[in-house]
């Protein structure tokens, strides 16, 4: 039996066809798998950026007491200098 070239090209076109259907079944399970790990980045991301900004965020809210309590201070201050030079 001998094969022309209209059979091979046949066979060639079918056998393209197989190959393209298999590389798209793979690109699904690799676009799945992709968004999985991205997914886990993302939330691996978020608690290093809870990790780290929550001593920033103390160190913040502690400059801010001592910046109002250290205001505070001079308003008082002031304020009674004020009230001797009246008295």
């Amino acid at each position: 039996m001998q094969l022309s070239t209209d059979d091979i090209l046949l066979l060639l076109g079918i056998l393209s066809l197989v190959f393209l259907l298999i590389l798209l079944f793979n690109l699904i399970f690799v676009s799945v798998s992709l968004r999985r790990i991205l997914r886990r980045a993302d939330t691996v991301t978020k608690q290093v950026e809870q990790v780290v900004l929550k001593p920033i965020s103390i160190a913040d809210a502690t400059v801010d007491w001592m910046s109002h309590l250290l205001e505070g201070g001079k308003d008082k201050s002031a304020r009674k200098k004020a009230a001797k030079k009246k008295a």
